[in-house]
């Protein structure tokens, strides 16, 4: 599939893209340059946020207690 220049700015797609299919369709959406960006808006919004251990600063595993040297 070849997609324009105008097309992909219209999109506002840069570089990278997202492909997934849904309902018999081609969904093609841009790449966020950071995957993690609006997470904790995210959230917040979905009322997780009201347990400050939920949100992703604060969300640590084995390794990093054990292995990881800060």
């Amino acid at each position: 599939m070849i997609l324009s220049k105008d097309m992909l700015r219209q999109a506002d797609i840069e570089e990278m893209i997202h492909i997934e299919i849904s309902k018999q369709k081609i969904i093609i959406t841009p790449v966020q340059k950071n995957p993690r960006a609006g997470w904790k808006e995210q959230l917040i919004d979905n009322g997780a946020a009201g347990d400050k251990a939920l949100l992703p600063e604060n969300i640590t595993n084995k390794f990093d207690e054990d292995e990881w040297a800060w």
